[in-house]
């Protein structure tokens, strides 16, 4: 009767743990060890992220993954593009050890000195659920890494570059076949652009698209920028405004979230899409790829944090939260983005935020400051 009583205090204490270690809502195929992973997490008790700023990122981050993962908290501090590998080699200098997941640019200014330094571990190892795993489930069945090793930045999520954004009222898209178009002399002096030799804003990585492709190139660039008497700023909500009130037809290199706020407020302004261009069109990762700290603090909370986020529930999080289409085919929220905004295979494309784009930087930033001085 004892052994009785003890085999049954025994069973029941089995399902008591396995309902506290359960995730209610979040149920996948994985790896052995995965539930392992998620206790030793919530042992842990949170998980550290350096990213880029808003508060949508905020929801996504923080809210939908704590809800998905009880007692597991989301420390999550935004900064900007520039500052995340400075931040983090500082900090290692001194001694400490803070970030576990860097969601940041893809840029080699970001990546390479992290990466000399051993303060990247590749991220193979922490993929542990079998639909995160499964490549038919992601765009082109592949899981994409920007880096030349596909080692250590995993980008979840690709956007056409938004290479021009335009009045309604003084432009009709439709007439826009070809970048060529904009050199048209009827855009003489009605072009804005952010000026990129300042590096750090969001066309940066678009104009590479621009100089690498074989159909513009830096002839097209020296047109565009020393021909159309083009004006160049750096503040981008006046350049908006500019915009809105018809001064110029065309703002270029501006990034998409600016423009579809000022649209949704009720300025007269919308990107083109770059899909109907022949010669092809960019696609960015911007802040949506994955970079894995080595060593990481909280290591199973990371995994943890990594896997949710590359899952179906984590990509319709965050195709519904941020309106960018997510790489994985299998959400159910695309709807909750603009069509033209969705990648498509059969369409002639450019991923610029790839490492073999990383070194133009200095070359188009010559190539520029030498038309417009």
């Amino acid at each position: 009767m004892v052994a009785q009583n003890r085999a049954t205090i025994q069973v029941a204490v089995l399902f008591l743990l396995v309902g506290f270690f359960a995730d209610p809502g979040f149920s996948a195929e994985a790896k052995p060890g995965w539930d392992g992973v998620v206790a030793g997490a919530r042992r842990e008790g949170r998980v550290v992220i350096y990213g880029s700023g808003g508060i949508d990122r905020v929801r996504l981050y923080k809210e939908s993954f704590e809800a998905a993962f009880p007692g597991i908290s989301v420390e999550y501090l935004p900064m900007g593009a520039g500052e995340v590998s400075a931040r983090v080699m500082a900090e290692r200098r001194a001694g400490k050890y803070i970030p576990d997941i860097l969601l940041s640019g893809a840029g080699g200014s970001t990546v390479i000195p992290l990466r000399n330094q051993g303060a990247l571990q590749r991220l193979d190892s922490a993929l542990l659920l079998s639909e995160v795993l499964d490549k038919s489930k992601w765009f082109d069945s592949k899981i994409l890494f920007m880096d030349n090793e596909a080692k250590y930045v995993l980008a979840y999520a690709l956007t056409p570059g938004t290479i021009a954004a335009y009045n309604t009222h003084l432009v009709d898209p439709g007439e826009l076949r070809s970048y060529k178009d904009l050199l048209d002399a009827r855009w003489r002096g009605k072009i804005l652009s952010m000026d990129v030799r300042a590096g750090g804003g969001p066309g940066g990585g678009i104009i590479k698209f621009v100089y690498a492709n074989p159909d513009l190139g830096p002839d097209y660039l020296r047109k565009l920028f020393g021909e159309t008497q083009i004006t160049l700023a750096r503040d981008l909500r006046q350049m908006v405004d500019w915009l809105g009130r018809g001064k110029f037809a065309f703002l270029l290199f501006s990034g998409l979230d600016v423009i579809d706020k000022a649209r949704e407020q009720g300025l007269p302004v919308d990107v083109l899409n770059l899909q109907q261009m022949k010669e092809g069109y960019p696609l960015t990762s911007g802040w949506n790829t994955i970079l894995l700290v080595n060593p990481s603090p909280h290591p199973n909370a990371s995994r943890v944090f990594i896997n949710w986020l590359l899952s179906r529930d984590g990509q319709t999080a965050f195709e519904q939260i941020m309106k960018i289409a997510s790489l994985r085919v299998d959400t159910p929220s695309k709807s909750a983005v603009r069509e033209f905004l969705i990648p498509k295979k059969e369409n002639k494309y450019m991923v610029v935020s790839q490492e073999k784009y990383w070194h133009l930087d200095p070359e188009i930033t010559a190539l520029l400051s030498s038309v417009l001085k």
